[in-house]
């Protein structure tokens, strides 16, 4: 994965090395389906009780197919409709909004409200908050 990275990026190269160095000691388990399969499968019956239930992606939709777009949208609208205050539903995603930045959107259901709350330079180069937390 590092020839995958300029020579010059050490601070790219120095945070793979990090990450290569958890996923060398840390398993995990890759569930190979459709995204929007997938989640359906997770959110189904709506939001845990009692947590926060966050879905998270990073660069990818401009890879999913139309189909899965749509379902994936329908699974969280379906979803949001059983959050509530103690059970509430985020979508958090870092997707492409031109050639330097991506932007940080988050949807927050009940109610289904969304911001963009950062921009983000590609491959974590920077990061401008929006909102006040």
């Amino acid at each position: 994965m590092l020839s995958f990275l300029w020579p010059d990026q050490t601070e790219r190269i120095e945070r793979l090395r990090a990450a290569l160095d958890i996923a060398a000691r840390v398993p995990i388990v890759l569930d190979t389906m459709d995204a929007g399969d997938w989640l359906e499968q997770r959110l189904r019956g709506g939001p845990s009780s009692g947590v926060a239930t966050v879905v998270f992606h990073s660069i990818v939709w401009q890879y999913l197919p139309n189909t899965t777009k749509e379902k994936v949208r329908a699974v969280l609208a379906a979803a949001g409709a059983e959050a509530s205050p103690t059970n509430p539903l985020l979508w958090l995603r870092m997707e492409p909004a031109g050639p330097l930045l991506a932007d940080l959107r988050l949807t927050t259901w009940p109610g289904g409200a969304e911001e963009v709350v950062a921009e983000v330079g590609y491959h974590g180069a920077g990061i401008r908050v929006l909102v006040n937390g």
